[in-house]
């Protein structure tokens, strides 16, 4: 291979390197080190007029569970491509829903039904 051909190559990888590096630093993610450390809230009393939510014995919440739960909510790590958090369709301004008749999944593949509120969740004891 002559040399002109070669530092194109070395150019073109370190040119795709740069680009990568470039949008990996740009995205909101959360570090796959664990160096990141969820906000650690006490947990909210509960609500006046409802009655308490079932918490298994074996399995306490706990303010360190809630932080952890907050995150994952919005890792985009978690779907198949890495292109979609949970929040991606349960929007807080749309009533825990994405607003759409049919969701749109990973691969923005349209799905055949809209997304399940998760409002008073809690309350469910089974899901489809």
């Amino acid at each position: 291979m002559n040399r002109t051909i070669r530092l194109g190559l070395i150019a073109l990888t370190l040119l795709i390197a740069a680009v990568t590096l470039i949008v990996g630093c740009g995205r909101n993610t959360i570090p796959v080190s664990g160096t990141s450390t969820p906000e650690i809230q006490p947990l909210p009393a509960g609500l006046a007029g409802y009655e308490p939510m079932t918490i298994p014995a074996d399995n306490p919440m706990t303010p360190e569970k809630v932080a952890l739960g907050r995150q994952l909510f919005f890792d985009e790590r978690l779907s198949i491509d890495g292109s979609r958090s949970c929040y991606s369709c349960h929007v807080c301004e749309h009533g825990l829903t994405d607003g759409l008749p049919k969701a749109i999944g990973a691969g923005n593949k349209q799905l055949t039904r809209s997304s399940p509120t998760l409002w008073n969740i809690g309350y469910h004891k089974e899901f489809y």
